[in-house]
């Protein structure tokens, strides 16, 4: 199984999954025993069910060995991926699981997490001038 998920592997997954099906899909939550619509990660059979679970398994399908059908979002992405994916990734993840459980479509959420990755990891790699000792400018990325 994947000991780490980094934010490439993740942003790679989630945009091959909302790319698989649609930007317009919304998830509809099943209903439990007492009628109340729970998200979760899984279906009875052990396949994907919303949207982060689609991305676990994009990424390694070794993580449905952990869900079960009663193993519901409500435990959170923060919970889910502690210490298992990087910080900016659980934020942003949490974000989408957030527009998705609200009633967004996945595309919605997909954009969501991608602003706020842009936000944080992008101020991270703005190109910067570099000037060397022999007076040249070097264009890179720091």
């Amino acid at each position: 199984m994947t000991e780490y998920i980094t934010e490439k592997m993740f942003t790679e997954a989630l945009h091959a999954v909302v790319a698989e099906k649609g930007r317009d899909y919304r998830y509809t939550r099943p209903r439990n025993a007492a009628g109340v619509g729970m998200c979760r990660y899984v279906t009875e059979d052990g396949a994907p069910d919303c949207l982060i679970g689609h991305v676990l398994f994009a990424i390694d399908k070794q993580y449905g060995t952990h869900f079960t059908p009663d193993f519901h979002c409500l435990i959170g992405v923060n919970s889910l991926l502690w210490n298992k994916a990087e910080p900016e990734v659980v934020d942003a993840a949490q974000l989408a699981q957030y527009t998705q459980d609200s009633g967004g479509t996945w595309g919605a959420a997909m954009d969501r997490y991608d602003k706020y990755i842009e936000s944080v990891i992008g101020a991270k790699t703005e190109p910067t001038a570099i000037i060397t000792t022999d007076t040249t400018i070097q264009s890179g990325v720091v």
